[in-house]
């Protein structure tokens, strides 16, 4: 079921759509033609009560004004590009400078955007979005998509498909800030298992410096443990398979998380710099009110010999592709 509603307006008057997919259970995930942006996914909890497992907020200005791309579709390149610079065919590319000195999330952001937005069928949507050749310094015409579906067992799906005309890079993915909780507490007491035995070490400005193995360090989570006080901006490779690649639990709501992906690596980020706005329904939200869990290619991989074997290369005639599934029970 998808039921379309206005959620308000650009500052240039263009109207802006939400979108909501339910299911049998009563699962209901909002989506707006803004950025391809979650603004809510209510799930039922261990008593049967809903609850909005994600921050966000109540306006179109909250989106644009916010910052933090806070449940938005991140791209054309996610994470960081050293001090915005990559090398391709032998030519250098300067793209937007927007952390400090290096690029992120692929500089004005393609989640500020409007996107075109269609029904696929009774429990899908296909959205879409052309980036122009030299948006945020990047070459080519991208045309990227993303097939939202919710399915009956409370899988929520995503498909990103990007194609070019000229040679370019790619590396999408979703910044949902998921509190299993309803943003009751912080999240602090999450306990999460990442299938993953390496991260990656960085400078202060989060820039790679050397991936090594998580056992014997904070950055171990290869059994299910609590997030407690420690803060994450972290990128982990992700061993694969066919199981799940991440698990979060909330005891307090009972409500578990299982991630599924075909992504070889997963930024967490426990809202170690999340001001403290306002949220939905007169909530607010600050520091380690939210996790996210941001599937994609390792950080700065154009610049690192080491990541040489990723695809964010995106050449005419192919098309990028990649897929990941959040899948919601209690326990």
């Amino acid at each position: 079921m998808i039921i379309k509603e206005p959620f308000g307006k650009m500052p240039d008057g263009r109207a802006v759509e939400a979108y909501t997919l339910k299911n049998k259970n009563g699962m209901a995930v909002k989506v707006l033609s803004l950025g391809a942006t979650l603004v809510s996914i209510d799930v039922p909890d261990k008593a049967g009560n809903m609850r909005d497992v994600i921050l966000g907020y109540d306006t179109v200005e909250g989106f644009l004004e916010g910052g933090n791309h806070l449940g938005g579709t991140i791209g054309r390149v996610a994470n960081r590009i050293e001090k915005g610079r990559f090398t391709l065919d032998g030519k250098q590319y300067q793209v937007t400078v927007n952390d400090g000195e290096n690029s992120l999330h692929g500089g004005s952001g393609i989640d500020f955007k409007l996107w075109e937005v269609k029904e696929d069928g009774a429990d899908a949507l296909l959205m879409t979005y052309l980036s122009p050749d030299g948006e945020d310094g990047y070459p080519g015409n991208m045309t990227i998509q993303l097939r939202l579906s919710l399915d009956d067992d409370n899988a929520l799906k995503f498909e990103y498909a990007a194609t070019a005309d000229q040679p370019t890079l790619c590396n999408l993915t979703n910044h949902a800030y998921f509190n299993l909780n309803g943003l009751r507490r912080d999240v602090l007491d999450h306990e999460m298992w990442l299938n993953s035995d390496t991260y990656t070490v960085t400078t202060d400005a989060l820039i790679p410096i050397e991936d090594v193995p998580v056992e014997g360090t904070e950055y171990d989570f290869r059994k299910p443990r609590k997030l407690k006080k420690a803060m994450y901006d972290t990128n982990f490779f992700l061993l694969g398979g066919e199981g799940a690649q991440a698990t979060v639990y909330d005891p307090e709501s009972g409500i578990f998380m299982e991630l599924f992906t075909d992504a070889p690596a997963l930024q967490i980020y426990n809202s170690v710099m999340l001001p403290e706005q306002a949220d939905k329904g007169g909530k607010r939200h600050g520091v380690g009110d939210g996790l996210c869990l941001e599937t994609q290619l390792p950080p700065n991989a154009p610049n690192r010999e080491s990541c040489k074997k990723y695809p964010f290369i995106l050449r005419p005639g192919e098309t990028w592709k990649s897929w990941t599934i959040y899948r919601f029970s209690v326990k």
